[in-house]
């Protein structure tokens, strides 16, 4: 499997959180990456993008999603259908700027969990890693280290809690009717 263009700036992004430059030291190669991610995209079908006025506050040429994290080759239409090319987009943090007015824009395209994926990434980075607990005395003191498998392991717990995938514990209240009171 050959990498997609449209995926190089989330792979990066990627590659930056769970820290694994590219290059001959890299643990994950960009279609390793991209597999993950794609294993934790959504496809989003006509989403309604948000106006940013500008200062007449009639004109609408700025835009921004609710989303973040597209694939570059997200595609943008009018209510009529016609497709809208931007200017500028910021595809990581879902920031569009098109040329013209435009009462309004859709996108249609994939979005992707990058919590996630580097989460699953660093769990099979973890995975990898022989014990590297260091132990030692020295004066009449005990040393421990956790290594490097311990802060790989916490580093996909935070990025876990951050997606939606695995994080966000929701509770729901429970209700007994087996029990009463006189």
């Amino acid at each position: 499997m050959t990498t997609r263009i449209a995926m190089t700036s989330l792979i990066t992004l990627v590659r930056g959180l769970i820290n694994d430059p590219a290059g001959v030291g890299a643990q994950f190669t960009d279609e390793d990456i991209q597999q993950n991610l794609d294993d934790h995209r959504e496809y989003i079908l006509n989403e309604e993008l948000d106006p940013l006025p500008q200062p007449d506050e009639t004109t609408y040429l700025k835009w921004q999603s609710s989303r973040k994290h597209w694939e570059s080759d997200v595609i943008f239409v009018d209510p009529a259908g016609t497709a809208l090319v931007p200017d500028t987009a910021n595809y990581i943090n879902g920031y569009f700027t098109f040329a013209s007015h435009c009462d309004q824009v859709y996108a249609n395209g994939f979005c992707y969990d990058v919590y996630a994926a580097c989460a699953m990434l660093l769990m099979t980075w973890a995975g990898r890693i022989e014990q590297d607990i260091t132990k030692f005395s020295a004066d009449g003191s005990s040393y421990e280290f956790a290594g490097q498998k311990d802060s790989k392991l916490a580093m996909a717990s935070e990025y876990a809690k951050k997606s939606k995938a695995y994080g966000s514990v929701r509770s729901i209240g429970m209700v007994r009717n087996d029990h009463t009171t006189n």
